[in-house]
């Protein structure tokens, strides 16, 4: 076993008085994440994949499964990224492809995105240059919702693959081929 964790994921937003930024903690066994964990201390919220069969949002207003909602198209998608200013000119022109095919794109987010994404408030998350302690601690809790985060198949590949980490709900699960090409 091997953890990673990141003590304020969103460090903009944090020194921003935002509340969209949240304490990441994840555990990898054979390179691979089995383990997620995102804490939100000003809204008290805690978002982790309990068991195989049960994931879990606690927090003051909502305790209950975490479920990525299934949308009938990427027109109908509801977008994040951090920033498209974050990305290298030939990934924003393919972020803006994306983002002109969708019904909203809000900016900001950091890790509080993935987890609206794990609850079923949003349908796709695109950032590109992120370090594993970013993404480690969500994977489990977005896959244990139903969601993906490709590319690869394995967490290593996933590691590799240099630039784009997008992760999606149901939606776009079906059309992911676009966001590729």
């Amino acid at each position: 076993m091997s953890g990673c964790s990141s003590p304020i994921d969103g460090t903009k937003s944090f020194i921003s008085g935002m509340v969209a930024w949240g304490t990441l903690i994840g555990l990898m066994r054979f390179g691979e994440p089995v383990f997620g964990m995102m804490h939100q201390p000003f809204t008290r919220e805690r978002l982790f994949p309990a068991t195989a069969a049960r994931r879990i949002i606690a927090g003051p207003a909502e305790r209950g499964d975490l479920r990525v909602r299934d949308c009938a198209s990427l027109r109908a998608a509801v977008l994040f990224t951090t920033s498209p200013l974050l990305m290298n000119a030939a990934d924003r022109a393919v972020f803006a492809r994306v983002e002109n095919a969708v019904k909203l794109s809000r900016y900001g987010g950091d890790c509080y995105a993935y987890c609206m994404l794990a609850a079923g408030h949003i349908d796709l998350v695109i950032e590109t240059e992120i370090k594993p302690h970013d993404i480690v601690p969500l994977i489990p809790i977005i896959a244990g919702a139903g969601g993906i985060v490709p590319p690869g198949k394995t967490a290593r590949r996933r590691m590799a693959a240099a630039s784009w980490w997008p992760a999606t709900s149901a939606c776009t699960k079906r059309r992911w081929r676009c966001l590729k090409d």
